[in-house]
């Protein structure tokens, strides 16, 4: 059985009968059992169900789209140089602009795709976003 926390200073709660701190979350003994026992049958379902081909191949799809999304963040601010190089222009402020776009529209995707993808379903949501950007891909490239 646990015993009711006392508080101590500045809002720590001290669990005398286990000896430690809660500073962070301010749970209870009793709350921090039940997240603990949560956590035990979660990882109980997931050995019971196991990890398969199915899995690897998510992971792998997911991890190479985000590479992908990483790397053409990276094109974008390395080609603002050389477009100020090539495109003649005098001061930085095009070049500033053209990559404040781009990150508006990460920011902009990513809250409208959020929206979409609870409306419409994950999967539908991520396949759809990955045929867009590879799409754009090979056509920024020719």
């Amino acid at each position: 059985q646990v015993e009711e926390l006392q508080p101590c200073a500045a809002g720590v709660n001290v669990d005398k009968s286990a000896g430690e701190l809660d500073m962070f979350s301010g749970n209870s003994g009793r709350e921090r059992l039940l997240n603990e026992q949560r956590v035990d049958v979660l990882e109980a379902a997931l050995e019971k169900v196991g990890v398969g081909l199915v899995h690897f191949c998510v992971v792998l799809s997911v991890g190479l789209c985000w590479t992908g999304d990483a790397m053409a963040m990276s094109a974008a601010a390395f080609l603002t140089t050389r477009l100020q190089q090539e495109w003649g222009w005098a001061s930085s402020t095009p070049a500033d602009v053209l990559a404040a776009v781009v990150w508006v529209g990460m920011l902009a995707g990513a809250l409208a795709w959020g929206v979409v993808s609870d409306r419409c379903g994950r999967r539908f949501s991520w396949r759809l976003t990955t045929a867009i950007a590879a799409v754009g891909g090979v056509l920024s490239a020719l």
